[in-house]
């Protein structure tokens, strides 16, 4: 979907879940497990805890021919909601953290980045999850990034676009291997 006045376009996916929404939201929070499944290669909280509310996240995407992305994303798990819905409905969503002052890397993470790799600064998305019943989950999942650097926004929303699906699928075997550390009070 186009937006007036970025170059980026937002990709959208739905798809119900064969899965309680308690464990699809605890998967979807274990960022640090991701790489593998996603299209990710590393990940690493740089603030906060693994399943906080407010922690900012290291993630970063190798790409071929063109410079590796990376950027840190603040995550907001929205206990509100889940609270106020007696669990029926749970979000995950971040934004951007637009300055790389804001955050501190560890030597790890910085020689990973370091180098020819760009720094994206604009990403936000979400997760929306909805409890069909105590088996199934509606989930809708949105990203929006500028790629920055050379690269056109018209291939990097392509990208992005083509990989909301592969994301969606690797939620669900994530999901279902059962060995998540995240939990939520429902």
């Amino acid at each position: 979907e186009e937006v007036s006045g970025y170059n980026a376009k937002i990709g959208w996916g739905v798809a119900v879940f064969d899965i309680p929404i308690d464990q699809l939201f605890a998967a979807m929070n274990e960022e640090e497990k991701h790489t593998g499944l996603t299209p990710i290669s590393y990940t690493k909280i740089v603030s906060g805890t693994a399943c906080e509310d407010g922690r900012k996240v290291l993630m970063l995407l190798p790409l071929s021919l063109i410079s590796d992305r990376w950027w840190v994303i603040i995550y907001s798990t929205n206990p509100n909601i889940r609270s106020k819905s007696d669990g029926l409905v749970a979000e995950l969503s971040w934004v951007g953290e637009p300055n790389k002052n804001n955050f501190t890397l560890d030597p790890v993470s910085q020689q990973k980045v370091s180098g020819d790799t760009v720094f994206v600064n604009f990403t936000q998305g979400a997760w929306f999850l909805i409890r069909l019943d105590e088996n199934h989950t509606l989930g809708e999942y949105y990203n929006w990034a500028d790629p920055g650097g050379n690269i056109p926004a018209g291939p990097a929303s392509t990208f992005a676009a083509s990989s909301i699906e592969d994301t969606i699928m690797a939620m669900d075997r994530y999901a279902k291997t059962g060995n998540l550390q995240c939990s939520y009070q429902w």
